[in-house]
Formats: C-alpha cells, structure tokens, sequence
C-alpha cells in the first residue's frame, strides 16, 4: 500500500481518484509453507471464479462507461498473467512494466 502510494504520487495521481482492488477478493490462508504475511497466491481456478463473481461485471463495459474507468494496472504476476491470459506455467516477465491495450476476459467465458 505504502509502495503503490509512492508510485501514485510520482505520477500525480491522488489516491482518491483511482480505485484499488485485488484479482481475488477473499483471503487466501496457505495451506502449506505459510508466507510470512499467511497468504499464497491464487490459483487459475480462485481467479477465474473471482472475475466472473466480483470484479468482470463490475469492470463490464457499462460500469467502465459509468465511471470513466480508462486504464487498469494489474500489480504483480497473478493479475498480470490472468488479465493477459498467461498459462501459471509461464512467466510474465516481458509484460511486467508495459503498457498495452488489451480486451478484458469476458464474464463466464473463462471458467
């Protein structure tokens, strides 16, 4: 948070004009080889379920239309490679840091 905050102000950006969320909305406790902060990353399977609940309609095009949604920065490699359609086994190095347009995974279509 601290970090983002940072970024968010090099840019000129305050923080009450963006909206920040997570490609999972719920917690993920590790089942094995707890992370120091108690949380894992998610499965193909935790995202797909959790864009096609939460986060696809409310980024469906009428919302974007509604709240003049422009850009979307997926933070990390999880967001990274589910919004670009990158197999887990795959890296997402070469989009890390990029700019690109792309076409948001339909709701229901992926899972």
């Amino acid at each position: 948070g601290e970090r983002m905050e940072k970024w968010l102000g090099r840019a000129g950006i305050s923080r009450h004009h963006i909206l920040v969320g997570n490609i999972v909305q719920c917690w993920l406790p590790a089942k094995r080889s707890p992370s120091p902060t108690g949380i894992r990353e998610p499965t193909q399977a935790e995202m797909k379920w959790c864009w096609n609940a939460h986060i696809g309609p409310f980024l469906d095009k009428k919302n974007r239309e509604k709240t003049n949604l422009m850009v979307i920065v997926p933070v990390g490699v999880p967001a990274t490679r589910f919004l670009h359609g990158i197999p887990a086994s795959k890296g997402a190095d070469k989009y890390m840091g990029t700019i690109q347009e792309i076409e948001l995974p339909e709701v229901g279509k992926n899972g």
